[in-house]
């Protein structure tokens, strides 16, 4: 089994090897999106951001119920989020939308 230090640290590589997809990116790839698809490319970090706060809400949630059963919070994209996901948004926020993801 692979331990908690093998498993970060191929997460924070992978992390890396994304983000520096994402700057090497040009501008207007930010708002392309593929024949058939839902997200922007620079939706995706939109959407890995969302994902990554939905994660830690239940995660904290799961702690706060001392890991045992509970319901899950809710939680809704918020609609800027929701409409960057699909429309991307130029390269003057290429920066702080990657800030927002790490």
């Amino acid at each position: 089994m692979t331990d908690r230090s093998q498993v970060l640290a191929e997460f924070d590589r992978s992390r890396d090897d994304f983000e520096a997809s994402l700057r090497r990116a040009p501008d207007a790839a930010l708002r392309f999106k593929p024949e058939g698809e839902d997200y922007t490319v620079g939706g995706l970090v939109v959407h890995v951001t969302d994902v990554l706060r939905r994660y830690t809400l239940l995660i904290d949630a799961l702690r706060a119920h001392g890991f045992q059963a509970f319901q899950a919070p809710a939680y809704d994209t918020p609609a800027e989020d929701a409409a960057l996901i699909r429309a991307g948004y130029d390269g003057a926020a290429r920066g702080p939308q990657g800030e927002q993801m790490r």
